[in-house]
């Protein structure tokens, strides 16, 4: 018996349309390095920021879109969305980077674009 519970995924290429709704992008990069709203942040240290973007919001739903990439770890992922809820996010969403080779997933693509995500939405 394992533990934890199994989930599949479907696989296609359709990608989500866009919404109306206000987003913040926080971009997780290598070594917990996390940016937001114009800085550079820690898990430890944006939850002050995500409330700060929440405090002066004057969109009625706010949803915080998360772009990481293969290597955040789930603990991470699951503070992250804890911090996002209790600042006053209305959604967090995740974009996941599809690896494109077999390599670490370290090295920064110049020509990255919101196609290369997969978007995963409650």
């Amino acid at each position: 018996m394992t533990p934890g519970v199994r989930l599949e995924l479907p696989q296609t290429d359709l990608r989500m349309p866009p919404v109306a709704t206000a987003v913040a992008v926080l971009t997780v990069q290598n070594e917990g390095m996390l940016l937001f709203d114009g800085g550079v942040y820690q898990v430890d240290t944006i939850a002050n920021a995500f409330q700060e973007r929440v405090a002066r919001k004057k969109e009625d739903d706010l949803v915080l879109l998360l772009k990481a990439g293969e290597r955040l770890p789930i603990a991470s992922l699951l503070d992250i969305s804890a911090m996002a809820q209790e600042a006053g996010f209305s959604q967090v969403h995740l974009a996941a980077k599809r690896p494109e080779s077999k390599n670490d997933g370290l090295e920064p693509n110049e020509t990255e674009t919101v196609n290369d995500y997969n978007f995963l939405t409650p």
